[in-house]
């Protein structure tokens, strides 16, 4: 399928009848009528380079014969967010760090090597909506995935997908990163365990720590599961390295959960979801202080700094 066919082709869907169709089946009909089109167009061939329903993913497209870019596809007007840690797992299996995850109305494009342990803090490389595609621009969006994700540019080191990486990397390079990576997708095993970090689990690994570092990092943990009081669109969320907080941000028509914190009880440190907290809107003083504050657990009064800082942050939320 050739560009000009493509936008034809989007331009001529109804959305309430082509692909939400009383909801039923709206996530295939994403996948059939949207994405699979649309890899069409940029040069990826239905028969040799999609495979379906691969090791639990919905897409893989293969190149040079090894899975290059895993594609989730999900149902119209579901938040993305969720079910990027489920794509992690497919790029440790797959041991290819590049995904595309869409709804049909929100589609975007993440990579790995930014964060291996948790993609839902990284921002994507590309995003679009479905409106844009079926616009004006469409044809200029068109040109821009293919520069990026056409078959005939993923492959080039030179890329300027791998500038774009290299550039987000800051002072690692492409090279290390992907070492960092395969080394992770070769010793990850799929399970359960894995991928949900359980309070049970959380504090046994608080034990090979010494005391005064146990101590601190309860006093964080209890004090964490009391911050959702402060706003309801904050909540818990377990992953497989941390226990944290996100944010369920109602942003027409990209709904989202934003990673705003998290502790790591194995290497005793903690993550602050930074361009999370910038969308969020808190004043440059709180935003400055949450980038100095020290990553690394430190004393009692470290930690009452934190939550006392997050707190702050929390009420300033607009």
């Amino acid at each position: 399928m050739n560009r000009e066919d493509f936008l034809s082709h989007v331009g001529s869907l109804s959305i309430d009848r082509h692909i939400l169709g009383g909801k039923r089946g709206a996530e295939e009909n994403v996948k059939i009528k949207i994405i699979v089109p649309l890899l069409q167009c940029l040069g990826w061939d239905l028969l040799d380079d999609m495979h379906f329903e691969y090791v639990g993913a919905d897409i893989v497209l293969f190149s040079e014969e090894k899975p290059s870019i895993i594609i989730e596809t999900k149902s119209w007007g579901e938040v993305i967010t969720d079910h990027l840690n489920q794509c992690l797992e497919y790029c440790f299996k797959l041991k290819t760090p590049w995904v595309i995850i869409s709804t049909g109305q929100y589609t975007a494009l993440y990579c790995a090597l930014l964060n291996s342990d948790n993609l839902a803090l990284t921002e994507p490389i590309i995003e679009f909506l479905y409106d844009e595609l079926a616009g004006n621009n469409g044809q200029r969006l068109i040109e821009r995935l293919d520069v990026l994700i056409g078959k005939q540019n993923f492959s080039d080191k030179n890329s300027e997908l791998y500038s774009i990486v290299g550039k987000l990397l800051g002072d690692k390079t492409i090279e290390d990163a992907q070492k960092g990576f395969l080394l992770k997708a070769t010793n990850y095993k799929a399970n359960t365990k894995y991928l949900r970090l359980t309070e049970k689990e959380f504090f046994s690994l608080l034990t090979k720590h010494p005391k005064k570092l146990r101590d601190t990092l309860t006093f964080v943990y209890n004090e964490t599961v009391n911050l959702p009081k402060l706003d309801k669109n904050i909540s818990l969320r377990y992953r497989s390295k941390e226990i944290g907080l996100e944010y369920f941000l109602k942003k027409h028509p990209r709904n989202k959960k934003i990673g705003l914190f998290g502790i790591y009880p194995s290497s005793a440190n903690i993550a602050l979801g930074l361009e999370g907290w910038e969308e969020l809107n808190i004043s440059d003083s709180t935003f400055a202080k949450l980038k100095k504050i020290p990553r690394k657990a430190q004393s009692k009064e470290w930690a009452k700094s934190l939550i006392a800082l997050l707190k702050s942050a929390i009420k300033e939320i607009k």
